[in-house]
């Protein structure tokens, strides 16, 4: 019995992610913040886990939400337009938020917490930003229409935080990857409609193609692909789907769909790093098979992800976000021919 209590008291009480956090936690237990705990995407833990059958057991489990319609999400739960929080040693209900903007859709991504909010990918292209001590709505991104299906990165740039994510509306149809400033002062636009608080505008959207510059000039673009769309305008739109962002304070690192239609594997997909207070690209590497449907995993000075076309895909990036060195690992099946799809994001550990 001695010895048992020695072990139980040296297993952690919390789960530390290697990596950096926000510096502001305004005094919460930040014990998992974002997607994989840390701003390189590395979800690499110290805390033990069970290794069979006979050291793991069922804690609780509730029900939450029905179809994808009401998913939840991980790792807050989330229905189709409030947010609720749960005991997490018995998953009994706490409290929830006020009603939000609209609906989480297909709730594939989690929620992240950064300067004492809640923020989470909303239907229509939209942000919702909700203060963590009271769960009140403070305030929602302009609605850029498509699908909200990325994570969402932060990072801070000359001590201002802001949020990105990415917007999908088809195969070879145009999404944006956008930028929004969490200074809750900045780019008031109105009141909003009674719920999900205050409308504020974009700080910047990033289009690949470029197609809707001439109709809204702040609109970034790509202009190799822009110059493409007269030709082959299948080729050249495309969005950003499960494609979540590395965020720091001199550049965003972020992968495209390649613009071509479900299977059709081709050379297309472009890897971009932005400036995350503008949107311009600073550099970019092109002709990768296959939709980049992965998050972007930093570690040690270079960059990890992953393609539909099966691509295991590895970039060095200096400091200043300028690329080179690209190397690609081809994951084949073995079993029923041709090429593996990937759409989880790598975890770097150990020289592995």
């Amino acid at each position: 019995m001695i010895i048992l209590a020695m072990l139980l008291t040296m297993i952690p009480a919390q789960a530390f992610a290697w990596g950096t956090q926000p510096d502001d936690s305004h005094g919460v237990d930040m014990e998992w913040y974002n997607l994989r705990n840390n701003q390189e995407n590395n979800g690499v833990t110290e805390s033990p886990t069970p290794i069979d059958d006979q050291t793991a057991s069922l804690k609780w489990g509730v029900k939450y939400g029905t179809g994808w319609g009401a998913a939840p999400t991980p790792p807050l739960i989330l229905d189709s337009k409030k947010i609720h929080e749960l005991n997490k040693e018995t998953g009994e209900w706490i409290r929830s938020s006020d009603e939000m903007i609209g609906s989480v859709g297909y709730a594939m991504n989690p929620i992240i917490y950064a300067d004492g909010m809640l923020y989470v990918q909303m239907s229509n292209g939209i942000i919702q930003a909700v203060d963590f001590e009271t769960l009140k709505c403070a305030w929602h991104s302009e609605k850029l229409g498509g699908q909200t299906v990325s994570p969402i990165s932060y990072t801070t740039v000359n001590g201002k935080g802001y949020v990105y994510t990415g917007t999908w509306s088809g195969e070879s149809k145009d999404g944006v990857f956008f930028a929004v400033s969490t200074d809750i002062d900045e780019g008031k636009i109105s009141d909003g409609d009674g719920k999900g608080g205050f409308e504020k505008a974009v700080t910047w959207q990033f289009q690949p193609s470029g197609s809707s510059a001439e109709e809204n000039p702040e609109i970034k673009y790509d202009p190799d692909l822009n110059a493409t769309l007269d030709q082959d305008g299948n080729v050249a739109k495309r969005g950003f789907y499960w494609a979540g962002a590395y965020a720091c304070e001199n550049y965003i690192a972020v992968g495209s769909d390649d613009g071509t239609s479900e299977g059709d594997y081709t050379a297309n997909g472009v890897f971009y790093t932005l400036d995350p207070e503008t949107g311009d690209i600073i550099d970019k590497y092109s002709g990768i098979k296959g939709d980049i449907r992965t998050s972007v995993t930093y570690d040690n000075g270079r960059l990890y992800f992953c393609t539909k076309g099966g691509k295991v895909c590895r970039i060095d990036v200096d400091e200043e976000g300028y690329l080179s060195n690209y190397t690609e690992l081809q994951l084949e099946d073995n079993v029923n021919g041709g090429n593996r799809m990937i759409t989880s994001t790598p975890l770097v550990y150990g020289g592995k």
